[in-house]
Formats: structure tokens, C-alpha cells, sequence
């Protein structure tokens, strides 16, 4: 015959995973964007501080992307909300297929993505820089649409900046690349 009390610490144990298992799902999904499976501002936010820590300490070379969509709100107007939706959900499967486990893929916001990450050299960021700008425009092919991102960055050498500045400075350089005809091209921001 069974106690009681066996049956009680059994329902306590899985109320326990329940809850702790609703909780770990909470905060995953407080930190995701839910169309593009990347990151969230929200997580950007307050993770940035222990990047700074970390890079400061390891004194790396820390550069922030951002990518913008361009011709968004056209593919929105002439295809719908469901086609620019699928547009930004596999522009983001790209970056996060594109980049390391430590790297952080987010969705700024609308159609702009971050990337935190470390590159060594110029030529390294140069080299990730194009192979995004490929891996996307091979999106047009699938997608029958014509998909292109714009590319900002901005590089900290040695003691890292708020991100805030470093948004202002990549979003100015992005600005005056969204410009020009050849949205290919990157200047690299060093600070």
C-alpha cells in the first residue's frame, strides 16, 4: 500500500517541472522575436553590458552590423505582409546560419537586424560582409523577388563604447550607403 505522501511528492515534483518548465519558456520567448526565430532588442539591451565586460577584459575587436532591407516597404506594398514576412524570417535564418553560436543575431526592429560579434582583421569583416550580401541575394532566386540588405559597421578597438554610439555611428554610415546605387559597398567605422 502506498503513502499518502508519495502521492503528494509526486504531484509537488511535477507541479515543480511544470512551473520551471513554463518559466524556462517565459523567459526564452521574452528574448526572441517571434517571426525571425533571432534575438530580440529587449535581449540586445541587456546583454550588452557583459559584452562590454568581456571585450574590454580580452581587449578584442568588437563590430556591430546592422543590416537593413532594402526596398522593404515595396516587397510589403506589391506582394503583402505574409510574403515580407517570409522575406525577414529567411533573411535571419541566413544571418544565424552565417554566423558562430557566440555571435548574436537580433531583430533591431521592422527590417533592420544587429550583429554583435569579434573579427580579427578588416579584411576578415570584409569577408564576412560579402558572404552575407551572397548568402541573401541567393534569397532572390528561391524567393522569385529581388532581395538585398544594406550593410553598416562599426568596429571598437580596445575599450568599447556604449551602443548607443555605436548604433548612431553605423546607422549614419548605413544612412549614406542606402544613398548610393552600389549598396554592396561598406566603410568600415573604427573607434
Amino acid at each position: 500500500m502506498s503513502h499518502p505522501l508519495d502521492s503528494t511528492a509526486c504531484l509537488f515534483t511535477l507541479i515543480g517541472w511544470f512551473l520551471g518548465f513554463h518559466y524556462d519558456q517565459a523567459i526564452y520567448f521574452s528574448f526572441k522575436d517571434p517571426l525571425t526565430q533571432a534575438y530580440n532588442r529587449r535581449f540586445v539591451l541587456r546583454v550588452f553590458p557583459k559584452l562590454v565586460k568581456k571585450v574590454n577584459k580580452e581587449g578584442s575587436h568588437f563590430c556591430l552590423f546592422i543590416l537593413d532591407c532594402n526596398n522593404f516597404k515595396a516587397i510589403n506594398d506589391n506582394y503583402g505582409h505574409k510574403i515580407g514576412d517570409k522575406v525577414l524570417y529567411h533573411v535571419s535564418k541566413v544571418l544565424m546560419e552565417n554566423t558562430r553560436t557566440q555571435d548574436i543575431v537580433a531583430r533591431w526592429g521592422g527590417d533592420e537586424f544587429l550583429i554583435l560579434t569579434t573579427m580579427p582583421t578588416e579584411s576578415a569583416i570584409n569577408s564576412f560582409q560579402n558572404r552575407l550580401h551572397h548568402e541573401i541575394a541567393k534569397l532572390s532566386h528561391v524567393m522569385k523577388l529581388e532581395i538585398s540588405v544594406s550593410i553598416g559597421v562599426s568596429v571598437s578597438k580596445g575599450q568599447l563604447r556604449s551602443l548607443q554610439h555605436m548604433i548612431q555611428d553605423t546607422d549614419k554610415e548605413l544612412y549614406n550607403q542606402k544613398q548610393t546605387l552600389d549598396r554592396t559597398e561598406m566603410q568600415i567605422i573604427v573607434q
